[in-house]
């Protein structure tokens, strides 16, 4: 009778030991799994990767109509081709070419395409060497903030904003970044890096300051009051002295200084800057004013050492060569300089770029010069154009509808163009928007 009584114990102890366990099973273990919730806060910067943003629950990616990551390139008959936008307007600001990469600095409005954007925001992109777009980024920037400048650092892109508090984006090559926020205002200025250094330089209210970056914050080294017109053009580093050259009125300065401060600021011309490009025996400085161009040639110590009249143009670009410089005039009628490195002109053609109406880009490429130039709206030429011979061995008309701000740079052993535009036909039919950024490398 025990041995019934202890196998009645112990069959009621299993049936109570498997009722609450098919009891935990139900209730804790087999449940239905909760379907994730979509409607997550979207993240203010958004990297676009295949198509979506690495928030995987972000719906305003997934219900939306944006493009797939890497997005090839297309082919034309001189070019292979890539648009960069969405439905609203993209506006090209700026591009560097690091390594096999492509980064454009851009303002965009799109919420669909290549970009999430809140409203009129700051974006970069990277595309490849081929032309293939591999990611966008979305910086958040806030409404009113306007882009002044940007340059390389040793970790990637630096990117100077104003609100007019002054705010700089340090983007690393894979799009990713941080910001620092300043505690000045800005109305104009640029950020200058010799991967060194780190300068902001920028004006307000009639005031010019140099900030420099201690300790990860932007220190004042000092100021200087100027007039009402202060345009940044270039600010180099030569023999431990920094030269900033800027336009103030109609009238070109530099400004020049060290790690310890202030030192002289000189007025070179009685004409704006054009431009400003160092060369082995100082700088070179082209002026328009009025329609009247001018070229200098100045010492490292900023002493005159040449003076030329060009003559009448509506816009000038020059380049530096071994054995001096090659100076191209456009407008109503174009024509080139061939300028010695003592100042002397060893040869005017007045011929072989008559056509010119304006210079988009001139890049230096071994003995040879690559000339992008604007023959009519939307009728283009490049010139290929021996150094050593000063002759044209080849040129190249090509067309681009509306096409506005197009810039030119060397890539591998061809040259690619970026330009905007709003039209929707020819090399542009795959705009997605109003006005759309295009990559164009020629074959």
């Amino acid at each position: 009778m025990r041995r019934i009584a202890k196998g009645l114990v112990l069959i009621a102890l299993i049936t109570i030991s498997v009722f609450f366990g098919i009891t935990y099973y139900e209730t804790y273990v087999n449940v239905p799994k909760k379907e994730t919730n979509k409607n997550t806060n979207v993240s203010d910067t958004i990297l676009l990767e295949n198509g979506n943003n690495k928030d995987k629950e972000n719906s305003d990616l997934t219900n939306n109509n944006f493009n797939s990551f890497p997005k090839n390139c297309y082919e034309r008959e001189d070019f292979y081709v890539n648009n960069l936008g969405g439905s609203q307007n993209e506006y090209l600001l700026d591009y560097f070419n690091i390594g096999s990469w492509i980064y454009v600095i851009l303002q965009t409005d799109s919420q669909d395409g290549d970009f999430n954007t809140k409203y009129q925001q700051l974006a970069i992109a990277k595309f490849d060497d081929m032309g293939n777009l591999l990611a966008t980024q979305v910086l958040n920037t806030q409404q009113g903030e306007i882009y002044l400048h940007s340059t390389l650092n040793e970790n990637g892109i630096l990117v100077l904003t104003s609100s007019p508090t002054a705010k700089l984006y340090s983007i690393s090559l894979d799009l990713s970044y941080k910001t620092t926020s300043c505690d000045f205002s800005l109305e104009n200025g640029f950020v200058y890096n010799n991967f060194y250094d780190t300068f902001i330089c920028g004006e307000i209210n009639n005031r010019l300051g140099i900030y420099k970056l201690v300790d990860n914050k932007f220190e004042l080294s000092f100021g200087k009051q100027i007039n009402n017109d202060f345009i940044p053009i270039e600010l180099f580093s030569i023999n431990n002295k920094y030269h900033l050259f800027y336009n103030d009125g109609h009238c070109g300065y530099v400004l020049t200084f060290d790690n310890f401060g202030f030192k002289t600021s000189v007025q070179l011309t009685v004409e704006p800057f054009a431009q400003v490009s160092p060369f082995e025996n100082g700088f070179a400085i082209s002026t328009l004013l009025n329609y009247q161009s001018k070229f200098y040639l100045f010492t490292p110590d900023l002493n005159q050492n040449a003076k030329i009249d060009l003559g009448k143009c509506e816009n000038l670009s020059f380049a530096v060569l071994d054995n001096g410089f090659f100076i191209l005039l456009s407008g109503e009628i174009g024509h080139a300089f061939f300028v010695c490195k003592h100042g002397d002109v060893i040869l005017q053609d007045e011929r072989s770029f008559s056509l010119t109406r304006e210079v988009c880009d001139i890049i230096k490429v071994g003995e040879k010069l690559e000339i992008i130039a604007k023959l009519s709206h939307d009728s283009f030429i490049k010139y290929t154009f021996d150094s050593k011979t000063n002759v044209i061995v080849e040129s190249k008309n090509f067309y681009l509808p509306s096409a506005e701000k197009t810039v030119a740079f060397p890539l591998k052993n061809q040259i690619a163009l970026f330009t905007q535009t709003w039209a929707k036909t020819e090399i542009f039919q795959k705009n997605q928007g109003k006005n759309e950024i295009f990559l164009l490398i020629f074959k």
